[in-house]
């Protein structure tokens, strides 16, 4: 576009004057009041940062099948099908971390990822380092979260 057809125009088409130009069409919405929407619900520092976790460790899994499927561990179905689950079970564990029981879910996913050493003997160090991460935003996370919880009731 040349910098004449569109000078002294704004970027959503409203001429500065506060006038439309000329053919365009009329706002069905003007006048009315823009519609509401429900706020964000706020997240806890504890979700976000154990939800981060367990993305990082959903990220690691497709590896990890790869891995196994490259080595002839399992069956070629088997580990990638597998792998694809377990990835899209820890993806569901990471979407429900504001709820308690998932927190407990998350302890659980540490406790697969390190028994995947069974099969891949150094998941056993991968899998106790993300445990050691999932235990660290766990723990700072809730003391985070009651940091803040209690500047909120202070002031």
């Amino acid at each position: 576009m040349s910098g004449a057809a569109t000078e002294g125009v704004e970027p959503d088409g409203v001429e500065p004057d506060g006038v439309e130009p000329e053919g365009a069409e009329p706002d069905a919405t003007a006048g009315q009041p823009a519609p509401t929407r429900r706020p964000r619900r706020q997240r806890s520092v504890t979700e976000t940062l154990c939800s981060i976790a367990l993305g990082l460790e959903a990220a690691v899994l497709f590896f990890v099948a790869l891995v196994m499927f490259g080595l002839k561990l399992l069956d070629p179905a088997l580990a990638l099908g597998g792998g694809l689950g377990a990835i899209v079970l820890v993806s569901v564990v990471a979407g429900l971390q504001r709820y308690r029981w998932g927190q407990w879910l998350g302890w659980a996913v540490q406790l697969g990822l390190i028994l995947l050493g069974l099969l891949l003997p150094v998941m056993f160090l991968v899998g106790a380092l993300f445990a050691a991460f999932w235990a660290y935003c766990a723990i700072r996370g809730g003391q985070i979260d009651r940091m803040k919880a209690a500047a909120a009731s202070a002031s």
